[in-house]
Protein backbone atom coordinates (compact mmCIF):
# COMPACT_ATOMS: atom_id res chain seq x y z
CA UNK A 1 0.00 0.00 0.00
CA UNK A 2 1.55 3.16 -0.72
CA UNK A 3 1.16 5.92 1.93
CA UNK A 4 0.61 9.70 1.46
CA UNK A 5 1.83 12.33 3.27
CA UNK A 6 0.34 15.21 4.52
CA UNK A 7 1.44 17.59 2.39
CA UNK A 8 0.54 15.16 -0.70
CA UNK A 9 -2.74 15.05 0.92
CA UNK A 10 -3.45 18.48 0.85
CA UNK A 11 -1.82 18.99 -3.06
CA UNK A 12 -2.28 16.38 -4.75
CA UNK A 13 -5.81 14.53 -3.43
CA UNK A 14 -7.37 18.28 -5.21
CA UNK A 15 -6.02 18.14 -8.07
CA UNK A 16 -6.86 14.06 -8.88
CA UNK A 17 -10.52 15.47 -7.65
CA UNK A 18 -10.29 18.20 -10.18
CA UNK A 19 -8.83 16.49 -12.82
CA UNK A 20 -10.54 12.56 -12.51
CA UNK A 21 -14.28 13.27 -11.43
CA UNK A 22 -14.89 17.16 -12.97
CA UNK A 23 -12.98 16.58 -16.30
CA UNK A 24 -11.02 19.34 -14.92
CA UNK A 25 -14.08 22.05 -15.70
CA UNK A 26 -12.77 24.55 -12.73
CA UNK A 27 -9.10 24.13 -14.41
CA UNK A 28 -9.15 25.58 -18.11
CA UNK A 29 -12.82 25.53 -19.78
CA UNK A 30 -15.15 27.53 -19.55
CA UNK A 31 -13.61 30.97 -18.53
CA UNK A 32 -16.55 32.54 -19.64
CA UNK A 33 -18.51 34.15 -16.27
CA UNK A 34 -22.63 34.65 -17.03
CA UNK A 35 -23.43 37.75 -17.05
CA UNK A 36 -26.29 38.13 -15.12
CA UNK A 37 -23.63 36.40 -12.27
CA UNK A 38 -23.28 38.71 -9.64
CA UNK A 39 -20.65 37.95 -6.66
CA UNK A 40 -21.92 36.92 -3.19
CA UNK A 41 -22.28 38.72 -0.25
CA UNK A 42 -20.04 36.91 2.43
CA UNK A 43 -21.91 34.82 4.76
CA UNK A 44 -18.63 33.13 6.87
CA UNK A 45 -18.10 34.62 10.02
CA UNK A 46 -15.79 37.48 10.96
CA UNK A 47 -12.68 36.82 13.33
CA UNK A 48 -12.23 39.61 15.60
CA UNK A 49 -10.28 38.42 17.92
CA UNK A 50 -8.53 34.60 18.15
CA UNK A 51 -8.57 32.35 21.37
CA UNK A 52 -5.97 33.12 24.07
CA UNK A 53 -4.50 29.66 23.38
CA UNK A 54 -4.03 27.89 19.71
CA UNK A 55 -5.49 24.56 19.66
CA UNK A 56 -4.58 21.64 20.42
CA UNK A 57 -4.94 19.75 17.10
CA UNK A 58 -6.16 20.20 13.35
CA UNK A 59 -9.58 21.14 12.55
CA UNK A 60 -10.99 17.83 10.35
CA UNK A 61 -10.72 18.07 6.62
CA UNK A 62 -13.25 19.65 5.20
CA UNK A 63 -14.93 21.89 8.10
CA UNK A 64 -13.24 25.20 7.61
CA UNK A 65 -16.36 27.49 8.53
CA UNK A 66 -17.32 25.01 10.97
CA UNK A 67 -13.57 25.48 12.61
CA UNK A 68 -14.23 29.07 12.71
CA UNK A 69 -17.19 28.89 14.56
CA UNK A 70 -15.75 26.49 17.33
CA UNK A 71 -13.31 29.41 18.08
CA UNK A 72 -16.18 30.80 20.47
CA UNK A 73 -16.20 28.24 22.79
CA UNK A 74 -12.43 28.41 23.11
CA UNK A 75 -12.62 32.09 24.02
CA UNK A 76 -12.07 33.73 20.14
CA UNK A 77 -14.96 36.43 19.00
CA UNK A 78 -17.20 36.59 15.58
CA UNK A 79 -19.48 38.60 13.88
CA UNK A 80 -22.30 36.79 12.11
CA UNK A 81 -22.52 38.24 8.38
CA UNK A 82 -26.28 36.39 9.02
CA UNK A 83 -26.98 38.91 11.34
CA UNK A 84 -27.65 41.76 9.22
CA UNK A 85 -31.07 42.39 8.28
CA UNK A 86 -32.28 41.34 4.44
CA UNK A 87 -33.21 44.53 3.26
CA UNK A 88 -29.68 45.91 4.31
CA UNK A 89 -28.02 43.21 2.69
CA UNK A 90 -29.80 43.88 -0.14
CA UNK A 91 -28.51 47.26 -0.23
CA UNK A 92 -24.78 46.61 0.62
CA UNK A 93 -24.50 43.95 -2.51
CA UNK A 94 -25.59 47.01 -4.82
CA UNK A 95 -23.40 49.08 -3.58
CA UNK A 96 -20.77 46.76 -3.70
CA UNK A 97 -22.11 45.74 -7.86
CA UNK A 98 -22.18 49.82 -8.45
CA UNK A 99 -18.34 49.87 -6.76
CA UNK A 100 -16.88 46.62 -8.29
CA UNK A 101 -18.80 45.51 -11.05
CA UNK A 102 -19.83 41.94 -11.82
CA UNK A 103 -17.61 38.50 -12.28
CA UNK A 104 -18.14 39.36 -16.25
CA UNK A 105 -17.20 42.99 -15.97
CA UNK A 106 -15.02 43.71 -12.64
CA UNK A 107 -13.95 47.31 -12.55
CA UNK A 108 -12.46 49.29 -9.97
CA UNK A 109 -13.94 53.55 -9.99
CA UNK A 110 -10.83 55.60 -12.09
CA UNK A 111 -8.49 56.98 -9.78
CA UNK A 112 -4.61 57.99 -10.25
CA UNK A 113 -3.95 55.32 -7.53
CA UNK A 114 -5.81 52.33 -9.71
CA UNK A 115 -4.01 53.41 -12.55
CA UNK A 116 -1.22 53.59 -11.28
CA UNK A 117 -1.92 49.74 -10.49
CA UNK A 118 -2.94 49.08 -13.83
CA UNK A 119 -6.54 48.25 -12.14
CA UNK A 120 -7.84 48.90 -15.59
CA UNK A 121 -11.38 47.08 -16.68
CA UNK A 122 -9.91 45.12 -19.73
CA UNK A 123 -6.74 43.95 -17.67
CA UNK A 124 -9.30 42.73 -15.36
CA UNK A 125 -11.76 40.99 -17.39
CA UNK A 126 -8.70 39.10 -18.31
CA UNK A 127 -7.62 37.98 -15.27
CA UNK A 128 -11.37 37.03 -14.06
CA UNK A 129 -11.80 34.43 -17.12
CA UNK A 130 -8.04 33.21 -16.02
CA UNK A 131 -8.65 33.53 -12.35
CA UNK A 132 -11.96 31.45 -13.07
CA UNK A 133 -10.84 28.46 -15.11
CA UNK A 134 -7.28 28.54 -12.97
CA UNK A 135 -7.68 29.49 -9.29
CA UNK A 136 -11.64 29.65 -8.79
CA UNK A 137 -11.46 25.90 -7.50
CA UNK A 138 -9.24 26.53 -4.60
CA UNK A 139 -9.89 29.91 -3.70
CA UNK A 140 -13.70 30.66 -5.03
CA UNK A 141 -15.29 33.74 -6.47
CA UNK A 142 -14.73 36.10 -4.47
CA UNK A 143 -11.09 34.68 -2.96
CA UNK A 144 -12.53 33.76 0.09
CA UNK A 145 -10.66 30.33 0.07
CA UNK A 146 -13.66 28.27 -0.35
CA UNK A 147 -13.71 27.10 -3.49
CA UNK A 148 -14.83 23.32 -4.05
CA UNK A 149 -10.99 22.13 -3.62
CA UNK A 150 -10.11 25.10 -0.67
CA UNK A 151 -11.96 23.71 2.50
CA UNK A 152 -10.21 20.38 1.70
CA UNK A 153 -6.80 21.04 0.91
CA UNK A 154 -4.17 22.13 4.12
CA UNK A 155 -2.87 24.67 4.04
CA UNK A 156 -6.35 26.12 3.03
CA UNK A 157 -5.73 28.86 0.23
CA UNK A 158 -5.68 32.30 0.95
CA UNK A 159 -8.56 34.27 1.79
CA UNK A 160 -7.89 37.92 -0.11
CA UNK A 161 -10.79 39.45 1.81
CA UNK A 162 -8.44 39.76 4.85
CA UNK A 163 -6.35 42.13 2.73
CA UNK A 164 -3.56 39.77 4.33
CA UNK A 165 -1.13 37.98 3.07
CA UNK A 166 2.18 36.15 3.81
CA UNK A 167 4.95 35.89 1.53
CA UNK A 168 5.71 39.64 1.10
CA UNK A 169 8.65 41.86 0.93
CA UNK A 170 7.35 44.92 1.65
CA UNK A 171 7.13 47.01 5.19
CA UNK A 172 5.95 50.10 6.88
CA UNK A 173 2.32 51.31 6.17
CA UNK A 174 1.53 48.30 3.22
CA UNK A 175 -0.63 46.42 6.44
CA UNK A 176 0.32 43.15 5.05
CA UNK A 177 0.04 43.96 1.39
CA UNK A 178 2.04 42.31 -1.24
CA UNK A 179 3.70 44.25 -4.62
CA UNK A 180 3.22 43.20 -7.52
CA UNK A 181 6.29 41.12 -7.74
CA UNK A 182 5.32 39.58 -4.95
CA UNK A 183 2.48 37.91 -6.09
CA UNK A 184 4.01 37.53 -9.62
CA UNK A 185 6.73 35.39 -7.45
CA UNK A 186 3.97 32.71 -6.07
CA UNK A 187 2.50 32.61 -9.31
CA UNK A 188 5.80 31.58 -10.75
CA UNK A 189 7.04 29.47 -8.25
CA UNK A 190 4.25 28.13 -6.49
CA UNK A 191 4.24 27.50 -2.59
CA UNK A 192 6.30 24.52 -1.60
CA UNK A 193 4.06 22.51 1.07
CA UNK A 194 0.88 23.90 0.13
CA UNK A 195 -1.62 23.04 -2.83
CA UNK A 196 -0.36 26.16 -4.59
CA UNK A 197 1.39 25.07 -8.08
CA UNK A 198 3.72 26.91 -10.36
CA UNK A 199 2.09 28.42 -13.04
CA UNK A 200 5.58 29.19 -14.89
CA UNK A 201 3.94 27.76 -17.95
CA UNK A 202 1.40 30.58 -18.58
CA UNK A 203 2.61 33.30 -20.84
CA UNK A 204 4.11 36.08 -18.32
CA UNK A 205 1.39 38.74 -19.00
CA UNK A 206 -1.37 36.18 -17.99
CA UNK A 207 0.21 36.00 -14.84
CA UNK A 208 0.09 39.97 -14.71
CA UNK A 209 -3.39 39.93 -15.37
CA UNK A 210 -3.88 37.29 -12.67
CA UNK A 211 -1.69 39.65 -10.17
CA UNK A 212 -4.18 42.30 -10.86
CA UNK A 213 -7.41 40.48 -10.34
CA UNK A 214 -5.42 39.22 -6.91
CA UNK A 215 -5.52 42.82 -6.36
CA UNK A 216 -9.22 43.34 -7.14
CA UNK A 217 -10.73 40.63 -5.57
CA UNK A 218 -8.50 42.00 -2.48
CA UNK A 219 -10.15 45.13 -2.29
CA UNK A 220 -13.45 44.36 -2.77
CA UNK A 221 -13.43 41.75 -0.04
CA UNK A 222 -11.92 44.15 2.06
CA UNK A 223 -14.30 46.77 1.25
CA UNK A 224 -17.51 44.22 2.16
CA UNK A 225 -15.66 42.92 5.27
CA UNK A 226 -15.39 46.85 6.90
CA UNK A 227 -18.92 47.13 5.80
CA UNK A 228 -19.82 44.26 7.39
CA UNK A 229 -18.20 45.34 10.40
CA UNK A 230 -19.44 48.59 10.97
CA UNK A 231 -23.19 47.56 9.84
CA UNK A 232 -22.98 44.67 12.66
CA UNK A 233 -21.48 47.01 15.50
CA UNK A 234 -24.13 49.30 14.24
CA UNK A 235 -21.48 51.73 13.75
CA UNK A 236 -23.21 52.74 9.80
CA UNK A 237 -26.00 54.18 8.79
CA UNK A 238 -27.11 52.01 5.90
CA UNK A 239 -28.05 55.71 3.91
CA UNK A 240 -23.88 56.05 4.08
CA UNK A 241 -22.98 52.65 2.69
CA UNK A 242 -21.92 54.44 -0.94
CA UNK A 243 -19.40 57.10 1.07
CA UNK A 244 -18.56 54.86 3.28
CA UNK A 245 -17.12 52.45 0.72
CA UNK A 246 -15.56 54.83 -1.05
CA UNK A 247 -13.75 55.92 1.87
CA UNK A 248 -12.55 52.48 2.54
CA UNK A 249 -11.64 51.53 -1.01
CA UNK A 250 -9.60 54.95 -0.61
CA UNK A 251 -7.73 53.45 2.51
CA UNK A 252 -7.01 50.12 0.97
CA UNK A 253 -5.98 51.54 -2.84
CA UNK A 254 -3.19 53.73 -0.53
CA UNK A 255 -2.29 50.54 0.97
CA UNK A 256 -1.70 49.02 -2.05
CA UNK A 257 0.06 51.88 -3.89
CA UNK A 258 2.44 52.10 -0.18
CA UNK A 259 3.91 48.47 -0.49
CA UNK A 260 5.06 49.13 -4.38
CA UNK A 261 7.50 51.99 -2.36
CA UNK A 262 7.68 49.90 0.68
CA UNK A 263 9.54 47.12 -0.55
CA UNK A 264 12.69 46.03 1.89
CA UNK A 265 15.74 46.09 0.50
CA UNK A 266 18.09 43.03 1.51
CA UNK A 267 21.52 43.55 2.83
CA UNK A 268 23.45 40.10 2.48
CA UNK A 269 27.10 40.48 4.69
CA UNK A 270 29.16 37.81 4.46
CA UNK A 271 31.24 36.98 7.88
CA UNK A 272 33.47 34.14 8.38
CA UNK A 273 33.05 31.54 10.43
CA UNK A 274 34.01 32.23 13.82
CA UNK A 275 34.54 35.52 13.30
CA UNK A 276 33.43 38.23 16.38
CA UNK A 277 31.08 39.84 13.67
CA UNK A 278 29.52 36.09 12.97
CA UNK A 279 28.69 35.38 16.52
CA UNK A 280 27.48 38.46 17.25
CA UNK A 281 24.86 37.76 14.06
CA UNK A 282 24.05 34.18 15.27
CA UNK A 283 22.59 36.50 18.60
CA UNK A 284 20.86 39.03 16.92
CA UNK A 285 19.06 36.41 14.83
CA UNK A 286 18.21 34.46 17.79
CA UNK A 287 16.93 37.47 19.45
CA UNK A 288 15.05 38.44 16.13
CA UNK A 289 13.16 34.83 16.26
CA UNK A 290 12.56 34.73 20.00
CA UNK A 291 10.26 37.62 20.11
CA UNK A 292 6.87 36.71 19.70
CA UNK A 293 6.43 40.52 19.18
CA UNK A 294 9.54 41.75 17.34
CA UNK A 295 9.57 42.43 13.40
CA UNK A 296 10.40 38.66 12.41
CA UNK A 297 8.31 36.85 15.60
CA UNK A 298 8.85 33.87 13.95
CA UNK A 299 8.98 31.79 17.18
CA UNK A 300 4.95 32.88 17.20
CA UNK A 301 4.55 29.75 14.64
CA UNK A 302 7.35 27.97 14.69
CA UNK A 303 7.45 27.46 18.29
CA UNK A 304 9.33 23.85 18.59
Amino acid sequence: MIRLSRNVLGSALPAFFCFTLLGCSGCGQGSEYQQDLLYPLRTDPIVIALPPNPPEKLEPTGELDEGILRLEARGGKLLKPESIPEATRTALSQTLTKLFGKPSAPQVPESEIAQELELDQESLKVGAQLFRSKCQHCHGMTGDGRGTSGPWTYPHPRDYRQGVFKFISTQGTTAGRPSRADLLRTLENGLSGTAMPSFAMLPEEQRAHLARYVTFLSLRGKVELELMKLIINEELNPESLTSEAHEILQRELLHWQAAEKGIIKSNVVEHPVGSKEFDESIRRGERLFTDPKGPAGCIACHIN
